[in-house]
Formats: structure tokens, C-alpha cells, sequence
């Protein structure tokens, strides 16, 4: 199974959201993830999340193809390493009920968070959700 791909997803991505159908046949192999990072909201109806080895971002994680990866390489704005990318794509770890794996996680370099306004509980949808309530 050396060749499976997992890509953790925290904003719009995650199930019920604006552009989950990009995995609507991948398998989800964790509905509850988590891993290292600070989430920010974007302002413009997305997250970005940095990373950060004390602080935790919560989503789901997906067994995807190669043809997914160039889907979400191309919604994430990811060209390659050492392109001009609007999110880079690492490998972390990510914990899950089931053990913790390796996945792409796309992320936001330092300089990209710098005026942005991170979310205090790691999780977009309830960011999401508390801010309706708030209207």
C-alpha cells in the first residue's frame, strides 16, 4: 500500500462543502482528523492553514487517485515545488481513530498569514457554523 495517497481536508473540501464533488468517488478513510497547525480564515469564504507544532486543525482524510491530486493541485493553485504556488503541498502527519498516516496537507507559507485572523478552534465548519449564529 506504499502507493496510496491520503490528503487531509479541512475547509471546502470536507463533506457538505462548496468543493467536496472533487472527492465525491474518492474513499473517506477518516470523518475525525487532526493535525499540527494553525487555521485562518481567509475572508474571502475559505481557510488557509500554516503550520505549527502547537496547535491543531481538524478535517477529514481521503484515499485519492493521482487524477484527484491534479484536481486539487489545480483548486489549491499548487504548480510544483519551487513554483509560485497559492498553497504548498506537504507531507504530514495527520491522526486519525485509526492510527496516525501520512498525508498531503495544503498549506499557507508564514508571510501568506501574516494580516490574517486565525481560527481559535482548528475547525472551519464550526467557525463556520458559530459565525451564522452570529447573524
Amino acid at each position: 500500500m506504499e502507493n496510496t495517497l491520503y490528503v487531509f481536508v479541512y475547509g471546502t473540501l470536507r463533506v457538505h462543502e462548496g468543493n467536496h464533488s472533487l472527492l465525491r468517488d474518492a474513499k473517506c478513510v477518516a470523518r475525525h482528523a487532526w493535525t499540527n497547525g494553525v487555521l485562518y480564515d481567509t475572508g474571502v469564504g475559505y481557510p488557509a492553514m500554516a503550520t505549527d507544532s502547537m496547535e491543531r486543525v481538524y478535517g477529514e482524510v481521503y484515499e485519492i487517485t493521482k487524477e484527484h491530486l491534479r484536481c486539487l493541485d489545480r483548486l489549491e493553485g499548487f504548480a510544483g515545488d519551487g513554483e509560485i504556488n497559492h498553497y504548498e503541498r506537504i507531507d504530514q502527519t495527520v491522526y486519525t481513530d485509526h492510527g496516525p498516516l501520512q498525508a498531503y496537507v495544503y498549506v499557507y507559507l508564514p508571510h501568506q498569514v501574516t494580516d490574517l485572523v486565525a481560527i481559535p478552534s482548528g475547525d472551519w465548519k464550526c467557525h463556520r457554523y458559530l459565525e451564522e449564529e452570529d447573524l
